[in-house]
């Protein structure tokens, strides 16, 4: 008897549809994953089994389901439910995902790879990026002093003139200098602790790869 296999569409949108492809058609996909469809099939021991690849080495009839409104439509034989169906879509979706995080983790380790030659480069780059930053910071610091001290002499002055329109535009400016500086500061403060970060980070994984290509 020959062994039958069923396709269950995962197209939730589709058209209601229902054929049996031809041998033909049907073995130019054998042992290729097709978006969007899960096969059931029944293996050498009359067991069934559900993929997204239709098997190899298996012949019969392949029967599309029928999906309207968003939902499955119609199972063959009632074998399988319409739960069963999302739970495989959910599965296949899962391990898509799964697959494409390695991709990108991949991607990441080869770009970290290029971007050090060893692990001391790793210590020396940060240093040197650290001492940058920290150099703005105290730059910022030391502006943030001299401006609180020109406030507070152009304060005294306003506050003994007070009808000096010219005082208090430099007060209005110094103020607002003020504000600018401690925004920057603000940030500087905030990027020295990601690159910070980000380079332990680096270092961390850098190990782990290199670990890893030991084994």
């Amino acid at each position: 008897m020959k062994n039958k296999l069923l396709i269950v569409s995962a197209l939730v949108s589709a058209i209601g549809l229902t054929y049996v492809d031809s041998d033909a058609n049907a073995q130019n996909r054998r042992g290729a994953s097709t978006d969007n469809m899960i096969y059931k099939y029944f293996d050498s021991k009359g067991n069934p089994v559900y993929s997204d690849k239709l098997p190899a080495d298996e012949k019969g009839e392949f029967s599309l389901l029928s999906s309207r409104s968003g939902m499955i439509k119609e199972v063959v034989e009632g074998e399988l439910s319409k739960e069963e169906v999302e739970d495989l879509i959910r599965e296949k979706e899962e391990t898509k995902i799964i697959a494409e995080t390695k991709l990108q983790s991949d991607a990441k380790d080869k770009a970290l790879l290029v971007a050090y030659s060893s692990v001391s480069d790793i210590d020396k780059l940060r240093d040197y990026e650290l001492e940058q930053i920290d150099l703005g910071i105290k730059n910022n610091i030391d502006n943030l002093a001299t401006l609180k001290d020109a406030i507070n002499r152009l304060e005294e002055n306003y506050s003994l003139d007070p009808d000096n329109e010219n005082i208090k535009l430099d007060l209005d400016k110094a103020n607002n200098d003020l504000a600018i500086v401690q925004e920057t500061l603000d940030a500087n403060k905030e990027m020295y602790a990601e690159r910070e970060r980000k380079y332990a980070e680096d270092k961390k994984r850098y190990l782990e790869i290199l670990e890893e290509k030991k084994e």
